[in-house]
């Protein structure tokens, strides 16, 4: 019986490695959405996934975003369109988008965005925000820091 239950753990802590090493990867890291060397953080636009991870960018001037790409992404300054896709879970139901909705940004260097989701009853709309004062405030400190950790941490890789 020891053993048995000895297997059984040494099973479940795999699993719950394998589980936090997959989300780890799927969400706590950026992408830079343009070509050439890194830019300094003051010469970039920062755009954010909402927290709840509801919506998710989908392209971005047209262009495809791969949904495993992580919730912080470098851009240029400048014009973009987002297009964004609900999808979540809420009890026994799903809220999935039938197509991806479109919302425009004027991206300043130097600046933090964020995309979120405004639900109605039926219908739903996309969201974009600057947050770059709302980060000043010390009850942001922990998304500064997520925020900071993953653009680090995707450049570092980067320079590997």
């Amino acid at each position: 019986m020891k053993k048995l239950v000895g297997i059984f753990a040494v099973l479940l802590a795999l699993f719950l490695f394998g589980c936090v090493n997959n989300l780890q990867s799927k969400y706590a890291w950026s992408d830079k959405l343009y070509s050439g060397p890194y830019k300094a953080k003051e010469r970039i636009a920062i755009l954010v996934q909402n927290e709840r991870q509801r919506v998710h960018l989908s392209k971005i001037n047209g262009r495809k975003i791969k949904k495993e790409l992580g919730v912080v992404f470098e851009l240029l300054p400048g014009e973009y369109s987002l297009c964004l896709e609900l999808a979540f879970i809420k009890g026994y139901t799903k809220y999935d988008s039938e197509e991806c909705q479109s919302v425009e940004l004027n991206a300043e260097p130097g600046h933090t965005y964020e995309f979120y989701e405004i639900l109605g009853d039926t219908i739903w709309h996309p969201g974009v925000r600057d947050i770059t004062a709302e980060l000043q405030n010390p009850d942001m400190e922990p998304l500064n820091r997520k925020i900071n950790s993953m653009l680090s941490n995707a450049r570092s890789k980067h320079n590997q």
